[in-house]
């Protein structure tokens, strides 16, 4: 008789059981074992089934309940700093490498021969559906960026933006009133902790300036102001 495995849940479901005519069920939530009615039965009423078959082994129905794994997805994030690559073999085991690996058509990833280096083992239980075309990577400088956003995460809260307002007094042919205002926000496209600085974006309805030295010392006070301890 066949016995039920993970391989027989079908897409879309976590769990599968075996009732005591041999009789299995998928489930996506996990159901629980009825010894009156001899099946395995839902407790919420929401969770969906569906039948997988007829004729599985069912000499140990009431222990027969398995569940699917939730396979991890490598992405760029999975990149150790040093690695530009990364790419997962046939059997769900990643690695990272510093050049650019090559698909041997067997079971595995190979080294690149201009790698001097040899791959990174990064973990096992990575999805293997499409490991054949499981390479990522490439810029260093955008995976630089990843690392240090996710060191950064678990430190502690991350500076994404600062927002500075000045006030002058109004030249005699300014139309703003007595008081000239300009807001300079200083921001990165990937947040200023995460890069090393950033760009200035000026807003003002109108503010006098003798000349360039002028704006040079605002910005000179926003460095100031940002500068680390």
């Amino acid at each position: 008789m066949k016995k039920l495995t993970v391989n027989d849940i079908p897409e879309g479901y976590k769990f599968a059981a075996v009732d005591s005519d041999g009789i299995a069920y998928a489930y996506d939530s996990a159901p629980v074992c009825d010894f009156e009615d001899i099946v395995w039965d839902i407790i919420n009423k929401d969770t969906l089934m569906i039948m997988i078959g007829s004729g599985f082994d069912a000499s140990d129905w009431k222990n027969s309940l398995i569940e699917k794994q939730t396979l991890k997805r490598l992405t760029m994030s999975d990149i150790p700093k040093g690695y530009s690559y990364a790419a997962i073999d046939s059997d769900g085991v990643a690695y990272a490498y510093k050049k650019k690996p090559i698909f041997g058509g067997g079971f595995c990833w190979f080294r690149n021969t201009e790698d001097v280096d040899p791959p990174k083992e990064i973990g096992g239980g990575f999805d293997t559906t499409n490991w054949k075309n499981s390479l990522i990577g490439g810029d260093p400088h955008v995976i630089e960026i990843l690392n240090n956003k996710k060191k950064r995460k678990m430190e502690g809260p991350t500076l994404e933006s600062c927002k500075f307002e000045f006030t002058q007094d109004a030249n005699c042919l300014s139309d703003c009133g007595n008081i000239e205002k300009i807001k300079i926000t200083h921001q990165s496209d990937l947040g200023l902790d995460r890069t090393k600085g950033g760009f200035f974006v000026l807003k003002t309805k109108g503010w006098s300036i003798n000349s360039e030295d002028d704006i040079r010392l605002l910005l000179d006070r926003i460095r100031m102001a940002m500068k680390k301890e």
